[in-house]
C-alpha cells in the first residue's frame, strides 16, 4: 500500500510541475554571458551612431587637418610668469591635458 501511495503522490507531483510549463518549453535564465553579449552589442550600436551622426562629437571619417591661429590675452599674472612663456612653448587644454597647439 505504501508503494501505490508513493507512486500516486509521484505521478499528482509531476502533473504538478507540467503544468506550470507549456509542454516542449524548457527553463531559461539570465546569466552573465548573456549579458555582456547585450552589452558589447550595444557598444558598437553607439559608436556607429556616434561616428556617423552629422552632430556628434565622435567623426571616425573626417580626417583633414585645419590650421588655427588665435590670440590669447591673459591677465593677473606676474612678469616672471609671463617671462617664462616663449615662441615654441606647447600650449595644453586644461581640461583633458591635451596638447592644442604651440606659442
Amino acid at each position: 500500500m505504501d508503494e501505490n501511495k508513493k507512486s500516486e503522490f509521484a505521478a499528482e507531483k509531476a502533473t504538478k510541475t507540467e503544468s506550470k510549463r507549456p509542454q516542449g518549453e524548457k527553463k531559461r535564465s539570465v546569466n552573465i554571458v548573456d549579458i555582456v553579449l547585450i552589452l558589447v552589442i550595444l557598444a558598437v550600436a553607439a559608436t556607429v551612431v556616434l561616428a556617423f551622426a552629422p552632430n556628434a562629437t565622435l567623426h571616425l571619417n573626417n580626417s583633414q587637418n585645419v590650421k588655427l591661429e588665435y590670440t590669447v590675452e591673459i591677465s593677473g599674472i606676474s612678469k616672471e610668469m609671463a617671462a617664462k612663456i616663449n615662441i615654441g612653448d606647447s600650449v595644453f587644454d586644461g581640461d583633458n591635458r591635451y596638447m592644442i597647439g604651440s606659442v
